[in-house]
């Protein structure tokens, strides 16, 4: 919602363009995007994908993207699970 909200008021586009970027920016966010994202933004959810890494593999997320170079690119919000639930309702054209 924070993209959809960025697209609306910030790049003063309308709705429906709005929305339909945002969640193209969701499904195709890369894992170490996700990573930079979460930096910045979300220490807790970054500190907890840190936690889970060194539990199943042993090893920090920077070691884990080195080991693993496809991981980095994996898009863990491809499916439309994720970002299919946001749905514009009303007049589409009011800002």
């Amino acid at each position: 919602m924070e993209r959809f909200y960025l697209n609306l008021i910030e790049r003063n586009t309308n709705k429906l363009q709005a929305l339909l970027e945002a969640k193209k920016y969701v499904s195709k966010m890369t894992q170490i995007q996700l990573v930079k994202y979460l930096e910045l933004n979300g220490e807790k959810q970054l500190d907890e994908m840190e936690k889970n890494c060194s539990e199943q593999y042993g090893m920090s997320l920077d070691e884990y993207f080195r080991a693993f170079p496809g991981a980095a690119e994996e898009m863990p919000y491809k499916n439309p699970y994720y970002w299919a639930g946001f749905i514009l309702q009303g007049d589409i054209n009011r800002q």
